[in-house]
């Protein structure tokens, strides 16, 4: 077979010269843009709030015109002026992120009232701002509400965007104005939907948690923004900021009920002790009940208080009061004192934290501490039987003690100096065989 040659022709087309100085250009600059990093596309997030913006308006004075507009934000601004924080609220250089109180974060059955300053639950729903002032002229009070502010606010700028929180679901821990050692961070967090939380987290024995009503509420020029909500946070008990012991003791709206504790502290010397702002301690307080114990039902008597049973050596048997006590009493008394404060900050809540994971909800738990006497006191802890309605409780009395009395704590203590000390009420003392003379 003969091989056949073929010619194979192509049509081409002359390109201009115009067009190749085009493409090289083109093929340059591409070239040129491998170098760069990717650009990320907007992408725009319907679930994040449009910031509501105010230009140098302050949040204080947003908060006037919406109580003037609809009578809401009354207590958090009677609250303000009450403490003095009004700087606080106004304009700053300082970027910082307000969570704003509505009233029912006051007023509700778990609000700041009834919660904090023990405000009955039939009373709380009527509670007017006239009783709101008389309660907080108390300087005790006072310094606490000023914590409890001071608590919701931070001076870093939070709102729902990815500046400072940037994964969902995720607590993330921010320093708050408070002085209160125990209340000095708060935790927030954002769910998927990117509805910000504050102490989501936290540990429901101590804590309280708070979602986030109205988000980015931006004041003074875009240094500030506020979060709106109905109820409040905490880590843990709120405390009375520098108070003392021995302060509180004096200062307190129930004084007259701890007359003969104050003078006690006086006769024996101790009043350094209960007035260290700097003392790590628990002190358990004793009411004058405790010192002249009386048979209210019959006699009316002092049954066995402890000027009756204690410092019966010179002291009449149904003495009131400490005139003529002798030096071997007053010894006595301090030991008594000194047997009332343990050398470390005690927490009851932290106590009984884990209590129900028992199967008998009344099973006890003996915890041992020392106190600055040396002598070791026991605080023994109940069950909460939650069927009930039952609330845990705790005793303290000496270990070991003879025919010793157990006494009944509240649940709750009332932390002071910064939350370095906390005190406990009692109405009764801590029976020991060595105190009798």
């Amino acid at each position: 077979m003969t091989a056949t040659n073929k010619n194979i022709y192509y049509k081409t087309t002359r390109v201009s010269p115009k067009f190749r100085i085009l493409a090289t250009l083109f093929i340059m600059m591409f070239l040129a843009s491998c170098d760069l990093e990717l650009q990320t596309p907007f992408k725009f997030d319907p679930s994040i709030e449009t910031p509501e913006t105010f230009g140098d308006k302050t949040a204080l004075q947003w908060m006037k015109d919406e109580k003037e507009a609809s009578g809401e934000y009354a207590y958090i601004l009677e609250a303000i002026e009450l403490t003095g924080m009004e700087e606080e609220y106004l304009s700053s250089t300082i970027r910082k992120t307000l969570f704003l109180i509505r009233d029912e974060g006051f007023t509700a059955n778990k609000g700041i009232l009834r919660r904090e300053f023990g405000i009955p639950k039939d009373d709380v729903d009527t509670y007017d701002l006239e009783q709101f002032r008389n309660l907080i002229s108390d300087d005790l009070n006072k310094n606490k509400l000023k914590n409890i502010l001071r608590y919701h606010i931070i001076n870093t700028y939070v709102d729902q965007s990815k500046d400072e929180i940037e994964f969902a679901d995720t607590a993330y821990t921010f320093t708050t104005t408070s002085g209160d050692k125990s209340n000095n961070t708060i935790e927030i967090s954002k769910s998927w939907e990117l509805d910000m939380s504050l102490n989501f987290y936290k540990n429901p024995d101590t804590a309280y948690k708070q979602g986030i009503k109205q988000h980015n509420y931006v004041f003074s020029n875009g240094s500030t923004v506020a979060h709106i909500i109905d109820g409040y946070a905490r880590n843990d008990l709120f405390g009375y900021g520098e108070t003392t012991p021995f302060q509180w003791l004096t200062i307190n709206p129930n004084n007259n009920a701890y007359t003969l504790m104050l003078q006690a502290i006086e006769l024996t010397g101790l009043k350094e002790i209960y007035d260290d702002v700097n003392a790590t301690n628990t002190y358990f307080l004793l009411n004058d009940e405790a010192f002249i114990h009386t048979d209210k039902a019959n006699s009316g008597k002092n049954e066995g208080g402890i000027i009756r049973l204690y410092l019966r050596s010179s002291l009449a048997v149904d003495a009131t009061n400490f005139d003529g006590i002798d030096t071997v009493d007053t010894n006595t008394l301090k030991n008594i004192l000194l047997s009332c404060i343990l050398d470390s900050y005690i927490d009851t809540n932290i106590i009984d934290a884990n209590l129900n994971t028992n199967s008998d909800p009344f099973a006890s738990f003996n915890t041992l501490f020392t106190t600055i006497s040396g002598v070791t006191q026991f605080m023994k802890t109940y069950g909460e039987n939650e069927a009930e309605n039952k609330d845990r409780w705790l005793t303290f009395s000496q270990s070991g003690a003879k025919g010793f009395r157990e006494n009944t704590l509240s649940k709750d203590g009332y932390p002071l100096t910064n939350g370095n000390s906390i005190v406990y009420l009692l109405d009764t003392y801590p029976n020991n065989d060595l105190f009798r003379p």
